[in-house]
């Protein structure tokens, strides 16, 4: 029987790298039924072509705006409490 190769197209990559980037790339290739040297060679590829590394997702940016916000008002909420305390 003879077997025949799957051909992604680059959308197809990219999302498969950026589901690695969020669980990990071997329970990625293991929901994706995709070999583990398949996606690593996609993100070589992938990095070689862009000089930089894989573009953020926008769930990924979501997340770390998210951060940035709970850092300021955590920063906000000590500062407020000092001010109390002052007063008390």
């Amino acid at each position: 029987m003879k077997s025949y190769r799957m051909k992604y197209s680059a959308d197809a990559k990219r999302q498969a790298l950026e589901l690695a980037d969020r669980i990990g790339p071997v329970k990625a290739c293991k929901r994706l039924g995709i070999n583990k040297s398949t996606m690593y060679n996609w993100r070589q590829k992938m990095n070689i072509e862009s000089k930089k590394p894989v573009q953020i997702s926008t769930e990924a940016k979501f997340v770390k705006a998210a951060r940035a916000e709970l850092t300021k008002l955590d920063m906000q909420r000590q500062a407020l409490q000092a001010v109390i305390k002052s007063f008390g």
